[in-house]
């Protein structure tokens, strides 16, 4: 037999309801009226009885506390909090005071209404929402309560600060009274209170249940002799009833029930040890296959899910040269701990690294012994700092890392203990003979103090290349006397509104510069240079440039850049016919993130012709991986076009393996043309790079 639970239910009902109403008609009218009289006129008494105990109550916590308020010690407090938490910990606990019997916690707050201290075994709020001009009672629970008032200096009357006592009103009237009309077990504040003010207690406060009376009893008793007649006529029937819906349904619900226990905690579940009744609910079958074998697939996509966004995650937040965080790690952790202190007055150091003289030892020992040498300083930083401290590798040979709490000549410590470890390092083993010798700068902000914390990067540069010059310290603490010894290029005004125009896009514009094509004298495509406007003054790309150097704002840079455009591409300010032409630093080009960085503007590639500059220096140095970003850009329909041709030295060898579409000619071939020993060479140049099918350009004309 096999129903449904509507099925079940409705049989169960028509049953039940058949039975109760015979027997409501016949005693419904005889107890009700009774009933409702008597507990009418004993309500009446206990509602009398509780309204003279609760103003008792209320009299009795306002004279205690402002008696509390008027001690010696507590106007000491008020006056001088800087021994609160002792005075609170030890001497109230052991002082004798009105306020020990009525109270189970209490706090002092100065006149704004903030705690003199916050004590984590202090269960009172750090702020006080609402000022009390007298007394003020505030409901946080049905079982907790709030009294706080004024406290008036004795010397002028004026509010000094203010005393909050946490309070259980339903224990000091259980305590303090004794109840005749009403039971003092089922006493409680009103739900309704909850997270209200009220400046004096009322008894319509409190729900309470009358004592029962002669007049009850008597009732019970009738009730008893109906409840016989309950059992005989419904009870009976629906304990049997009862029973078949537990074996029906309850038992396999409960069967369901524990499955999910079981599930939660194993995968491999084999339901066909189940038991089975015999009178069986499809619906709960149908629940209890699926839920199964739902199960079994979810286990398995989240296996599969979990690893994924682990190894994602890992690839995302670490170098995948040195293994140490990378950039976007060190961004996250500079947004946290710019939220983190912003309100805590913590010494907060910032130490950055940079190797001297690195891309001499690319240059001099290869890309591989370059790569070992950066591993190798990332490695010996690690083990030179504390447990808890991690190392970022921003990019390049440049290394950062944060000292929470730490002074200045421990920062100088952790600091020294990272060149020692450099300075012990083998380097021979991997194949660089020479010393490495590292730059650290070394800055320090208060926390609290959210300007100084957004300058902790640009000091640190600055303090770095101080370190870098001859004679100077490997280590090398920032003070205002190195930024002005820098002839006002890494200047905090200039630093600070370079670092503004990057990261929000203040003053920040592109002027487009027209790439015209000499046979028709058409515009193909525009330049985009980047400019920054402050004071109404343009600032020069010089200075730009030399900050975003310093602070290795490349990538930043490029990033506004491209949401500028992006901008100016909405906004129609390159016509549809032509194009524009961006400049690429190198870090960019060989970051894998540049596919994502650029894909706003690929939805304009259908109509505007949009070409990536990157200079031959940037390629060449990363030939492999700058290729293969390059490359599925061009499938994406941007145009590739290499910058400065000429300025390098190995522009011929790698030309025909780079991904590119345009080939811009240095001013210095251009002007070679001047020379007619020069003009054949530059000739027969362009005809060959023409002839493989890029297009030319060429610069100062």
């Amino acid at each position: 037999m096999s129903l449904t639970i509507r099925q079940y239910a409705l049989l169960f009902a028509l049953v039940t309801i058949g039975m109760i109403v015979i027997f409501a008609l016949q005693s419904w009218s005889e107890f009700t009226s009774t009933r409702e009289n008597i507990s009418h006129s004993q309500e009446q008494a206990a509602s009398r009885e509780l309204k003279q105990k609760v103003s008792q109550v209320n009299s009795e916590i306002a004279n205690k506390t402002r008696e509390f308020s008027q001690w010696e010690e507590v106007h000491q407090q008020l006056s001088n909090s800087n021994f609160f938490s002792y005075w609170y910990s030890l001497r109230l606990k052991q002082a004798s005071h009105k306020l020990q019997r009525i109270v189970t916690d209490l706090m002092l707050y100065d006149p704004s209404g903030k705690a003199l201290a916050e004590l984590s075994e202090n269960s009172l709020p750090v702020q006080l929402e609402r000022l009390p001009e007298q007394g003020l009672y505030y409901f946080e629970s049905p079982d907790q309560q709030i009294y706080s008032l004024p406290i008036h200096s004795s010397v002028d009357q004026q509010i000094s600060g203010y005393l909050a006592v946490r309070i259980n009103l339903t224990r000091l009237l259980i305590e303090n009274s004794s109840f005749y009309y009403l039971q003092p077990e089922k006493l409680l504040v009103t739900d309704k209170k909850t997270g209200t003010y009220s400046d004096s207690l009322s008894r319509d406060f409190f729900l309470f249940e009358t004592v029962p009376t002669p007049e009850i009893q008597y009732l019970e008793k009738q009730l008893y002799a109906s409840i016989q007649k309950l059992i005989l006529l419904v009870i009976i029937p629906m304990m049997v009833l009862y029973a078949m819906l537990v074996y029906i349904v309850t038992v396999p619900i409960n069967g369901i029930t524990q499955f999910i226990s079981r599930l939660r905690n194993s995968r491999e579940i084999d339901n066909s040890s189940e038991s089975k009744n015999f009178f069986q609910v499809r619906e709960l079958n149908e629940v209890y296959n699926s839920l199964f074998h739902y199960h079994s697939d979810l286990y398995d996509t989240h296996a599969v899910l979990d690893q994924k966004n682990k190894a994602l995650w890992e690839q995302a937040h670490h170098d995948a040269l040195t293994g140490v965080f990378n950039r976007r790690a060190f961004d996250d952790q500079w947004q946290n701990l710019n939220d983190l202190l912003s309100e805590q007055r913590v010494h907060v150091s910032f130490l950055l690294f940079d190797i001297n003289l690195f891309k001499s030892i690319n240059d001099t020992h290869g890309h591989q012994v370059g790569d070992e040498v950066i591993k190798a300083i990332a490695q010996c930083i690690s083990y030179a700092l504390r447990k808890g401290e991690h190392v970022f590798r921003l990019g390049g040979d440049e290394f950062a890392i944060f000292l929470i709490d730490t002074t200045a000549p421990a920062a100088v410590e952790i600091a020294q203990r990272c060149l020692d470890e450099i300075a012990a390092f083998n380097f021979a083993a991997v194949d660089m003979p020479e010393p490495v010798r590292v730059s650290i700068g070394i800055s320090q902000a208060q926390g609290g103090d959210k300007n100084a914390f957004e300058d902790l990067h640009w000091q640190a540069d600055a303090a770095m290349y101080a370190a870098k010059r001859p004679g100077a310290s490997d280590i090398v603490i920032y003070s205002d006397e190195i930024t002005q010894g820098s002839k006002g290029l890494l200047s905090s005004w200039l630093s600070n509104t370079v670092y503004q125009a990057i990261d929000k896009g203040t003053g920040l514009q592109l002027f487009y510069q027209p790439i015209v094509d000499f046979r028709d004298n058409r515009v193909s495509y525009y330049e985009a240079l980047v400019r920054i406007i402050a004071n109404g003054e343009m600032i020069s790309p010089g200075s730009i440039f030399n900050v975003v150097e310093a602070r290795r704002f490349e990538i930043e840079l490029d990033q506004a850049v491209i949401r500028q455009l992006e901008k100016d591409l909405e906004a129609g300010k390159i016509p549809e016919d032509t194009g524009v032409s961006l400049n690429l630093s190198a870090q960019t080009v060989t970051r894998a993130e540049i596919l994502d960085w650029l894909q706003p503007l690929q939805r304009f590639t259908d109509k505007q012709k949009i070409v990536l500059e990157v200079t031959e220096t940037a390629v060449i140095d990363e030939l492999g991986r700058a290729s293969a970003y390059l490359e599925k850009l061009r499938e994406t329909q941007f145009v590739i076009a290499l910058d400065d041709f000429g300025s390098g030295f190995s522009s011929i060898k790698h030309l025909a393996s780079m991904p590119v579409d345009i080939v811009k000619f240095d001013i210095t071939i251009v002007q070679g043309l001047l020379d007619e020993s020069q003009r054949v060479m530059v000739s027969g140049l362009a005809q060959m790079i023409s002839e493989v099918g890029h297009v030319l350009v060429a610069e100062g004309i």
